[in-house]
């Protein structure tokens, strides 16, 4: 199979297409034609997964995030040429192995086998409501804060939530958002719909005093928590797909370059 093939296996199987999104839904680096025997599906790709792989023109990545680091608005703009090194490495790389790359953002969100479904099968919620990439979720039992982010974090394995509110508070309705999710639209639009707590990949500061003022609460896991587990489920969806086509596809994952201190 040559990538376009591929890829429009992948866009099938994502369902919905984010249509106004499609400037992140599509082959970024590569050929359509090359014909392909490895694909790698990641969260990111890290300059350091594009060292590992040693990858060639019948390799095909396919990402969440972006490739390479936007500075359209940096504040330093006559020295940015020269400070974004890993910009500069990775297009080296991508040249020279002639390497296939492309990108699933709001599509991958969205998807039925996506990062959003994802989150919420393993958080074992139940969806009452589905809005493109984030939806309205119930606990299927009323319990506490703190014992819900118990069994979040051992389902999810994760090594730390950040919670804003009170760990005593009953949630029953939740909103579900994977990746970045907790800005002042969202916290507004779900106490529109009297939700309990958000969760999401990212939380910012006024979103945190918006939402304790109006007692609801906001568990943040991480971006990255949040997100790749639906690329690994992604992943498999797709060499189940593939399988018998002579085809070698990996998931690499992440690894959490935050520090608990």
């Amino acid at each position: 199979m040559n990538t376009l093939e591929i890829i429009n296996l992948i866009k099938r199987r994502l369902g919905k297409f984010e249509e106004f999104d499609k400037d992140n839904n599509k082959l970024v680096f590569g050929n359509k034609k090359a014909k392909i025997d490895r694909i790698y599906f990641c969260w990111r790709l890290t300059l350091d997964i594009l060292k590992e792989l040693n990858s060639d023109k019948n390799t095909l990545i396919i990402c969440h995030e972006p490739v390479l680091f936007n500075i359209k608005y940096s504040l330093t703009p006559e020295y940015d040429n020269n400070l974004i090194n890993s910009n500069k490495e990775k297009l080296n790389i991508i040249k020279s192995s002639n390497i296939n790359i492309a990108r699933f953002h709001l599509s991958l969100d969205s998807s039925p086998y996506g990062t959003n479904a994802t989150l919420i099968e393993k958080m074992n919620l139940v969806e009452k409501k589905h809005f493109d990439y984030f939806s309205i979720c119930e606990l299927k039992n009323s319990e506490t804060a703190e014992d819900f982010l118990k069994k979040i974090k051992k389902s999810l394995k994760l090594p730390f939530i950040n919670l804003t509110g009170d760990k005593n508070k009953r949630l029953k309705k939740v909103l579900i958002i994977a990746g970045g999710g907790a800005n002042k639209e969202f916290v507004s639009f779900a106490l529109s719909n009297k939700c309990d707590a958000i969760v999401s990949g990212d939380s910012y500061m006024e979103s945190k005093y918006l939402a304790y003022e109006n007692n609801m609460l906001l568990i943040d896991i991480g971006h990255q928590n949040s997100e790749v587990l639906g690329v690994e489920n992604f992943a498999e969806i797709i060499k189940n797909d593939l399988i018998g086509k002579d085809i070698q596809i990996n998931f690499i994952g992440n690894k959490d370059i935050e520090i608990i201190c």
